[in-house]
């Protein structure tokens, strides 16, 4: 996961300046292990740092704060503690070298944007503890291979669709560029595929009832989609300008 990266314990990006000054050479990627001692990672922690390249959070962590490492584009893998419960806004965006991200059995709230914008994640897989996710995976291109853990009371990933849906009212509410939307589903909810510029073709089955706004919003490869006669309200920008709506 982080072969051949020399490991650096620090809480914050001061701390690991300071640690940095003391080497012989600078190296190019390292990955950084927060101390034991911190319960927390704090807001804007390491932002905008581009050497980081693994992330080790130790079992004491807790929460990952707002913006802790928005725009660290060289982080390719997170070794996440059992004890996560947090994980807050903007913590990972536009972290676009994350390819796959399991988040652990422990964590409960990911929250607004905390995963916006990673270009480069295909696979994410939501363990049965996650009970509230806001619009946390916007502008993700290329997310493909979604699976929520069998045993989650809130979501699913029902038929193996690579989505999350609500389970208690049948909302779609994430989804990816190989979604296939089970004819359970009633509503697509907003911001569901924003930014999955990967996504060429979707089938929305006769079950579907509102397509809620932003929900294809910035889907550029979505040349044409067909809307079955069920649907009864579609909200605002739910579709690229682009794409052409064929009615039934």
């Amino acid at each position: 996961m982080y072969e051949g990266m020399p490991v650096i314990e620090a809480a914050d990006q001061k701390a690991l300046e300071k640690k940095l000054e003391k080497m012989a050479e600078r190296p190019e990627k390292y990955a950084v292990r927060i101390p034991k001692t911190k319960t927390a990672i704090k807001e804007s922690a390491f932002e905008y740092n581009k050497e980081i390249g693994a992330l080790i959070i130790p079992e004491s962590v807790t929460e990952i704060g707002d913006y802790a490492f928005v725009e660290c584009t060289g982080l390719t893998s997170i070794v996440f503690s059992n004890s996560l419960i947090n994980i807050r806004s903007s913590a990972f965006q536009y972290c676009t070298g994350l390819k796959s991200v399991t988040l652990p059995n422990s964590l409960e709230f990911i929250d607004t944007g905390a995963f916006r914008g990673c270009t480069g994640l295909t696979d994410l897989f939501i363990s049965e503890s996650v009970k509230t996710i806001k619009v946390a995976f916007s502008g993700c291109a290329n997310l493909k291979h979604i699976v929520v853990d069998e045993n989650n009371p809130v979501y699913d990933s029902r038929e193996n669709c690579n989505a999350i849906i609500k389970t208690d009212d049948n909302t779609l509410l994430i989804g990816g560029c190989d979604t296939i939307i089970p004819a359970s589903v009633t509503i697509i909810g907003r911001d569901a595929f924003t930014g999955r510029t990967g996504l060429t073709n979707i089938h929305i089955p006769d079950t579907i009832k509102i397509i809620k706004f932003n929900a294809f919003l910035d889907c550029t490869g979505l040349k044409s989609v067909t809307i079955p006669a069920s649907v009864e309200e579609i909200g605002n920008n739910a579709f690229p300008e682009s794409t052409e709506i064929i009615r039934k």
